[in-house]
């Protein structure tokens, strides 16, 4: 499917972005290829499979799964992480960043 670049100006325009004449012709013709892959995928034939399977299931309870185990552990001191604070510690209450006020009473 073709997306040209009134549809991508027209989106960016109701989301409010600004994008220039090199982003409109990059977007284009990804978000062409994307909708592309997606008709082709629609084609495909998954008569076979089986909704209820739950394949990636298995691989996990099975031990083969490629991700490390979800195990809660404290990697950096609290100092460290303060130190990427936007605004300087309050020295009475150090264990929050402070941000900058965005909103009005």
């Amino acid at each position: 499917m073709k997306i040209d670049e009134t549809t991508v100006r027209h989106v960016a325009k109701l989301a409010s972005l600004d994008v220039t004449d090199e982003e409109v012709t990059t977007f284009s013709k990804e978000l062409s290829a994307i909708l592309d892959y997606v008709d082709l995928l629609s084609q495909a034939d998954f008569s076979a499979l089986n909704p209820a399977d739950r394949h990636h299931e298995a691989v996990i309870i099975s031990g083969l799964s490629p991700l490390r185990p979800d195990v809660a552990e404290r990697r950096f001191t609290r100092q460290q992480l303060m130190i990427n604070a936007a605004l300087p510690l309050d020295p009475d209450e150090d264990a929050f960043f402070r941000v900058p006020k965005i909103l009005e009473s």
